[in-house]
């Protein structure tokens, strides 16, 4: 296939980037009646190959193991382009919220939130695998 030699994937990972959207990326909702967390992702694709987002591997830490989960909804990355559209949401169990609480002060964490990402891609070229390690200051609990 003449596009896999003009883009191999590992050059296409290379070409993508993984982040947290900007705005309100971490939103922690400790005392609703079921207590969640929902996270916001940015997907940039800088390749000329278009990419569909086939699963999204999370694991988070505050100060710790914290959760694990699998954003499972596919999204296409066009080439050249970002979407935004990408979330994931888990609800909390009481253990989980003892320890997020007790690592914040004045409802902001006091630790980052430490967050590694496994994104696996489909293109034509063949499967993208990119990983990255992300951390965020000055999360707010509400």
């Amino acid at each position: 296939m003449i596009v896999r030699l003009v883009a191999p994937p590992g050059s296409i990972a290379r070409q993508v980037d993984l982040d947290l959207r900007r705005a309100n990326p971490i939103n922690f909702s400790l005392r609703s009646e079921v207590p969640n967390v929902w996270l916001y992702f940015r997907v940039s694709n800088q390749s000329l190959v278009g990419l569909t987002l086939d699963r999204l591997l999370i694991e988070l830490w505050i100060g710790q193991p914290t959760f694990q989960g699998a954003a499972l909804r596919r999204v296409d990355v066009p080439a050249r382009k970002s979407t935004e559209d990408i979330s994931f949401w888990t609800d909390l169990s009481a253990n989980q919220v003892q320890q997020i609480q007790s690592k914040a002060q004045d409802g902001l964490l006091t630790v980052p939130v430490q967050l590694t990402l496994d994104a696996y891609f489909e293109s034509k070229v063949g499967p993208v695998h990119v990983t990255k390690r992300l951390e965020q200051r000055d999360v707010r609990l509400g």
